[in-house]
């Protein structure tokens, strides 16, 4: 799942199947920790992708 895909499933999570939520919830749980490894990454792909997958945590449910 992209970032983006979770952020448009996020908006109306409450009407998505529990299937969906899990997977939505699940991918909450994967980033958890997110902000404070980006904080050692060196600039670059990786890191970029990583600073957007924890704004989209913040969306999640």
């Amino acid at each position: 799942m992209t970032p983006a895909r979770a952020a448009a499933l996020a908006d109306g999570w409450r009407d998505l199947p529990v299937g969906d939520i899990l997977v939505l919830r699940w991918q909450k749980n994967l980033t958890a920790h997110l902000e404070w490894l980006v904080g050692h990454l060196a600039p670059g792909p990786v890191r970029e992708a990583l600073v957007t997958w924890a704004g989209t945590r913040r969306l999640l449910p």
